[in-house]
């Protein structure tokens, strides 16, 4: 069965009231930690006024792969728009200033329309206001639902 489909080994040693003794083997693989079928996007904008949540997301998108540049603020972001070009937009829609992650998104798809798009908030109200190619995830983030909303985007190119 699996165990030797996968080049492993099973023993099985039984003996009359002293009990079963079972051993697995199988070999040993070293672990991707970087998940390359949502590698299309490189470079890529994280848009949070929280540090902690930045600072958790950051990893997260890293480990799938992304060069990441971060921006606490609508409008350091606005700036880092109009001087680099990103592949990917992820932002936290309340962003406790003058820009919100929607004006972000606009602004990107306008100037930059093959930038893809995440929006992420804690509110769950919030995923009404979301443009449909836009993809939506609500915080806390985790690297599933951070994985499934860039396989999504990535569907879409």
């Amino acid at each position: 069965g699996f165990i030797r489909q996968t080049g492993g080994q099973l023993n099985i040693e039984s003996s009359v009231g002293v009990g079963t003794q079972i051993e697995i083997f199988l070999p040993l693989v070293r672990a991707d930690t970087t998940a390359t079928d949502v590698s299309v996007f490189k470079a890529s904008l994280l848009v949070e006024d929280d540090q902690r949540t930045r600072d958790t997301v950051k990893k997260l998108l890293e480990r799938q792969g992304f060069d990441v540049t971060t921006s606490a603020t609508g409008l350091g972001a606005l700036s880092l728009l109009e001087t680099k070009q990103f592949d990917l937009l992820l932002s936290d829609l309340d962003l406790g200033g003058d820009v919100d992650g929607l004006s972000l998104i606009e602004t990107a798809q306008q100037t930059m329309p093959r930038t893809k798009t995440i929006l992420m908030s804690g509110k769950s109200s919030s995923q009404q206001n979301v443009p449909s190619n836009t993809k939506y995830i609500g915080k806390p983030v985790t690297l599933d639902k951070l994985t499934e909303a860039l396989k999504m985007a990535e569907t879409e190119l």
